[in-house]
């Protein structure tokens, strides 16, 4: 199924690019969202965190590219990436972990796609990629 959703994304994003280059590359913006949270229900790689109140809370969390034109309204989403869990870890992954990541799947999947990426601004913390 991933890979299937990969061969999509990078079809439909080669049918697309064209006049969204920028600077003689690709503005690639990255940016987390949240995607479930519940007290009740989780899963093995549900995130977890306790609330005020003492209740603990589970969640899933996503990091999300998306290549951008200045003086385009729309965007060209590319991969996601699951903040998780990860196998073996008693601690919650975080988006400088997840960008890691996600940044080396592009990279893998477009070798030859020159991209620009900014600054992605996580918690209060500013990095360059």
């Amino acid at each position: 199924m991933i890979v299937e959703y990969k061969n999509f994304v990078k079809k439909l994003l080669l049918t697309y690019i064209e006049g969204y280059q920028y600077l003689g590359a690709y503005l690639v913006n990255i940016d987390g969202t949240g995607q479930f949270a519940s007290s009740n229900v989780s899963c093995k790689d549900c995130c977890s965190r306790y609330l005020r109140n003492g209740e603990k809370q589970y969640y899933h969390q996503l990091l999300g590219a998306v290549i951008v034109h200045p003086s385009k309204s729309n965007v060209l989403p590319l991969f996601p990436e699951a903040i998780t869990r990860q196998d073996g870890e008693s601690k919650n992954d975080c988006e400088r972990n997840a960008s890691k990541r996600l940044l080396a799947t592009i990279r893998e999947d477009f070798p030859k796609l020159k991209m620009i990426v900014g600054n992605v601004q996580i918690k209060r913390h500013l990095i360059d990629i």
